[in-house]
């Protein structure tokens, strides 16, 4: 996460330089502190648990197209700022 905000920093720089503080141009960061441990989206007893798929998910397979997803912004962000 720290090269994707590196590279969103770039980005950032290169706005305000030729457009100015417009915030339809701004990328925000990535937060690399956040504490996610025990918290779910909604309690298992709430309707909304009734909703999706209710099937298990291999954590692996889970971070490595995150992973990728995570490539393909920088790839995007470097051919944006021509590196």
């Amino acid at each position: 996460m720290a090269s994707y905000n590196a590279l969103v920093d770039q980005y950032n720089a290169w706005v305000r330089q030729y457009f100015g503080t417009d915030p339809n141009m701004i990328m925000s960061k990535i937060e690399t502190n956040m504490n996610l441990t025990g918290k779910k989206p909604f309690k298992n007893d709430s309707d909304l648990s009734a909703f999706g798929k209710q099937e298990v998910h291999d954590s692996e397979a889970k971070s490595n197209v995150r992973a990728m997803e995570w490539d393909q912004k920088d790839q995007t962000l470097k051919d944006f700022l021509g590196d």
